[in-house]
C-alpha cells in the first residue's frame, strides 16, 4: 500500500515540476499553471495522505530549482503554493469557522509581510504606499484563490469517488 502512494505521490510531483516548468516559460497563463500545482498537491494529499505527501512537496521543490528555468517560481512554490494544501487542510480540520479563517488570515499575513520585506530590500524604489495597497489586494485575492481552490477540491472528491481512487 506505501508503494502504491508513493508511487502516486511521485506521479502527481512529476505533474507539479511540468506545471512549474510550463509556468516559467510560457509567457500567459502562469497563474492558472500555478494553481495547478496546488491542485496536484492537494489531490496528493486526498489519495495518498499527509506523510506522503509531505515527501512530494520536499521532492518537489528540490526538483524545481534544477529544471524550472526561473528560480523565483521555484520559491513561489516552497513559500506559497505547495505548502499552502497543508496549511489549508490544517485549518479546515478545525470545528470553528472562526478558527479556521483567523488561520488562513495569519499564513496569508506571515507571507505577505515576508513578501513586502523582500520588495523593500530588493525594490527600494517602489513608493512605500504602493506596496500597501498591493499587500492589501493580494490579502483578498488569497481569500478568492482558497474560494476556487475549494470549489476545484469538490469536483476532484466527486471523480475520485466515480474513478474509485
Amino acid at each position: 500500500m506505501l508503494l502504491k502512494k508513493s508511487v502516486r505521490t511521485a506521479v502527481l510531483s512529476a505533474l507539479s515540476i511540468l506545471f512549474l516548468w510550463m509556468a516559467s516559460i510560457i509567457p500567459s497563463g502562469r497563474l492558472v499553471l500555478l494553481t495547478l500545482t496546488t491542485l496536484t498537491m492537494m489531490l496528493s494529499i486526498m489519495v495518498c495522505g499527509v506523510r506522503v505527501s509531505g515527501i512530494g512537496y520536499i521532492c518537489v521543490g528540490l526538483m524545481c530549482f534544477l529544471f524550472v528555468a526561473k528560480r523565483s517560481y521555484a520559491l513561489f512554490y516552497l513559500l506559497f503554493f505547495g505548502i499552502f494544501p497543508f496549511v489549508k487542510l490544517f485549518a479546515e480540520q478545525r470545528k470553528s469557522r472562526l478558527i479556521e479563517y483567523l488561520i488562513k488570515s495569519l499564513y496569508a499575513v506571515i507571507l505577505l509581510v515576508v513578501m513586502f520585506f523582500c520588495a523593500r530590500l530588493f525594490l527600494p524604489q517602489i513608493a512605500l504606499h504602493h506596496l500597501a495597497f498591493l499587500g492589501i489586494i493580494a490579502f483578498f485575492g488569497f481569500f478568492v484563490f482558497d474560494y476556487i481552490l475549494t470549489s476545484l477540491l469538490q469536483i476532484l472528491h466527486k471523480l475520485r469517488n466515480r474513478i474509485n481512487l
